[in-house]
């Protein structure tokens, strides 16, 4: 029976000194186990799509019920996260709900009700999955089963899509994207590109890969923390099938992602000198093993990255247009036929300064408070506790999940799905426990308002720039 009531559980004994009005809400880290493993099977429903493998179940509203039991077994857990307390020391979180009325407002203002109303609605399934992972989610316990749960998840999902690229199974939802490249020389016909892809909502190379990404660091932080030299074995074949579907993914923004996260991990555990030079020592052998399409940037005209900057140019005028609460989302597709392949730019033309803010402020709260300082410590510290020391070895991994998605995201329009949520989520989650444990300090509201206003208009300011001198 879940134990909606979080009156009578103690947080640590040294969690809360000085933490003031910032003290986290105290939420037992055993309630809710009911509502915990129906969060569990959404996200394999999310991510294996058994409706796709076997259609015997595409009849089944497998997904949309389990959604439903685990909104009922966590409703309080949602509930107490509207609490003001709550949303000062979730500040992700009321990020997120200020998207949705951006979503809302982004058509209300341009005076379209039906959209306005629909779009709210779509959004808003999206949103009550990051509320139950977050308040479901609420030990370091759960967050590392999780993670733990989350990569044996992509382990399938990529498997299933590698034997059927090499036809050892068939799937009609794995069929691999034939991308067409330059003109043959020899034939003059058009050369075409396979891009492995997976199912449901990954069934694009580009989404695939960041949530290979998340895979690799996942089993990484295992691979390094793990002190069993069988678990350590173990992780060998889920990082080599992640690395390998990776590859044949031939994504540019997957393994941008994908450096972007190595580097954090390196820079995070070993410190700015050792990890970077060790970085760089790293990315031509990686140059090499992901050589072909996936290698090759440059931003001459006619090429894709010389294309995607001039939408970026349209995005901005866009935005010129309407920049409070944005054109509407959608909008974009519809008025420019094509979206703006990086999702901050896509947030801002569509929703405006209120929700291009308030997205690009979900990846840059974690990302200042989780900062880089310096190695992190791995070794548990005299008189600590085993939750605390576990609290700061999983710090290294969630920052460089948090820098290699938003890094994907750069060259994906990806801010409305529940992927990107699920990601948001898992740091919510940790910013959290983070404060709790007193790993970080808990960031001031009113002084966390003003780096993240300062970093939209830098953004705005570079974007402008950049664009400029590319186009």
């Amino acid at each position: 029976m879940n134990r909606g009531v979080a009156m009578s559980y103690d947080p640590p004994a040294n969690a809360l000194d000085g933490y003031g009005d910032f003290a986290p809400p105290a939420t037992p880290p055993g309630s809710y186990i009911f509502g915990f493993v129906l969060l569990l099977l959404v996200n394999a429903v999310l991510f294996i799509r058994p409706a796709e493998i076997l259609p015997a179940l595409q009849a089944l509203p497998i997904y949309e019920l389990l959604m439903v039991g685990c909104m009922i077994a966590s409703f309080t857990a949602i509930l107490q996260q509207f609490e003001p307390r709550a949303l000062a020391h979730h500040p992700m979180t009321f990020c997120v709900l200020v998207m949705l009325v951006s979503v809302l407002f982004s058509h209300l203002f341009n005076g379209n009700l039906f959209l306005a109303r629909e779009y709210a609605l779509d959004f808003l399934k999206v949103v009550l999955f990051y509320l139950m992972l977050v308040g479901l989610v609420n030990s370091i316990h759960r967050l590392r089963l999780f993670l733990q749960v989350t990569a044996v998840y992509i382990f399938i999902i990529a498997s299933l899509s590698l034997l059927h690229h090499y036809d050892f199974i068939q799937l009609d939802a794995l069929e691999a994207m034939a991308q067409l490249g330059g003109l043959d020389e020899e034939t003059g016909e058009r050369t075409a590109t396979i891009r492995l892809q997976a199912s449901g909502i990954f069934n694009d190379p580009n989404d695939f890969s960041l949530i290979l990404c998340v895979g690799i660091l996942v089993v990484t932080h295992m691979l390094l923390e793990s002190k069993r030299k069988l678990v350590k074995l173990a992780c060998l074949l889920p990082l080599a099938v992640y690395m390998f579907a990776l590859a044949l993914t031939r994504s540019r923004g997957g393994f941008l992602a994908m450096v972007a996260g190595v580097m954090v991990t390196l820079v995070s555990r070993m410190g700015w000198k050792k990890g970077m030079a060790i970085g760089f020592l790293c990315l031509p052998p990686m140059l090499v093993a992901f050589g072909g399409r996936q290698t090759n940037f440059n931003f001459d005209e006619g090429d894709t990255g010389h294309g995607r900057v001039a939408i970026w140019r349209d995005a901005i005028q866009m935005f010129k247009g309407a920049p409070v609460f944005g054109a509407g989302r959608g909008e974009m597709a519809e008025q420019l036929y094509i979206a703006a392949h990086n999702s901050f730019v896509h947030s801002y033309a569509e929703l405006g300064l209120l929700g291009g803010t308030a997205f690009l402020a979900l990846f840059f709260i974690p990302l200042y408070c989780l900062r880089l300082h310096g190695a992190a410590t791995t070794e548990k510290l005299e008189g600590e506790s085993p939750e605390k020391a576990e609290v700061r070895r999983w710090r290294p991994c969630v920052l460089a999940i948090v820098c290699s998605y938003g890094m994907g995201l750069c060259s994906l329009s990806r801010a409305y799905v529940v992927v990107t949520y699920l990601v948001l989520g898992i740091a919510a989650v940790y910013l959290s426990l983070a404060v709790t444990y007193r790993t970080i300090a808990p960031p001031a509201v009113g002084m966390l308002f003003k780096k993240v206003m300062l970093a939209s208009v830098g953004f705005l300011f570079v974007l402008y720039v950049f664009v400029r001198v590319v186009t």
